[in-house]
């Protein structure tokens, strides 16, 4: 293993850490905006319940629908909606715009996905078709991505994040976990606040209304509704100030993990270089 000098010299300690720890706070914002758009929309909802239905947990790559979804939920409301980049050398973009070095560039990534040069006339509305395209033999979709430089909701070029393709690997498992489970249901008359600070925040969380107790009798015409492969999927919906709270619970058994995983590799007395040092 490459000594702690030589990995800090080179930027992968902090990156190896960022990576691992730092992305709870963008996969919450993801996930609760993600959420209440899907609630909001009920056909794009059945859409992904359907397509999670036919998959499994080893095909989340497969989720083309839920993945569109995904895109289209972090246009609207990307998780760090301002970027802050620093000039390194005077410059000038293709605009004829001058650049100094030490200049501030912020670069609004919220604005970015609302606008309609990019976008559209239909730029504020919520709709995942936007990124696919059907086979017409087939009848299945086809993702289609989008320049990621119109598209910086994980940046661009060599400082793409890193994080991205887990990022949306955990996103598609909480939300096939909760939603072949559960349907979302707002609280009644209930409509978001955005509050923008480091992250895309819901301002006063996401409240969720109980429509009774979940039920395991298939006969009840209040516990469940039946899925398409003969499953029960609830219409019992938890009440919780915060949505993301089940998405915490997932990231935070990992990290439990994780750590016990390190704790372990102390009492043996080895050590896992820069990692076990800044743990």
């Amino acid at each position: 293993m490459a000594s702690n000098s030589k990995i800090r010299a080179t930027g992968h300690g902090e990156a190896g850490i960022n990576f691992i720890l730092a992305g709870d706070d963008m996969l919450f914002s993801a996930l609760i905006w993600f959420f209440w758009l899907v609630s909001s929309h009920p056909q794009v909802e059945k859409e992904i319940v359907k397509e999670i239905e036919e998959k499994d947990d080893d095909d989340l790559n497969e989720m083309v629908y839920t993945h569109a979804s995904i895109c289209e939920s972090m246009r609207l409301y990307p998780p760090v909606p301002l970027e802050l980049k620093q000039v390194t050398e005077d410059d000038v973009w293709p605009d004829g715009t001058k650049l100094k070095k030490g200049m501030t560039i912020f670069l609004h990534v919220l604005a970015m996905g609302r606008s309609t040069e990019l976008w559209g006339s239909d730029c504020e509305v919520f709709r995942p078709e936007r990124w696919l395209l059907k086979n017409s033999t087939t009848g299945n979709w086809n993702f289609i991505p989008r320049y990621p430089f119109t598209y910086p909701v994980f940046q661009a070029g060599p400082r793409t994040c890193l994080g991205k393709e887990i990022a949306f690997m955990q996103i598609k498992l909480v939300a096939a976990t909760i939603l072949k489970r559960f349907r979302i249901v707002p609280l009644d008359g209930f409509s978001p606040i955005y509050n923008s600070s480091l992250t895309s925040k819901m301002k006063t969380g996401f409240p969720m209304a109980r429509k009774g107790q979940v039920n395991n009798d298939p006969t009840s015409s209040r516990g469940r509704e039946k899925g398409r492969k003969g499953k029960m999927r609830s219409k019992c919906v938890w009440e919780d100030r915060y949505s993301a709270k089940v998405a915490a619970s997932f990231y935070h058994k990992a990290r439990k993990i994780l750590m016990d995983v390190f704790s372990d590799v102390r009492k043996k007395n080895k050590r896992p270089g820069w990692l076990l040092e800044n743990l």
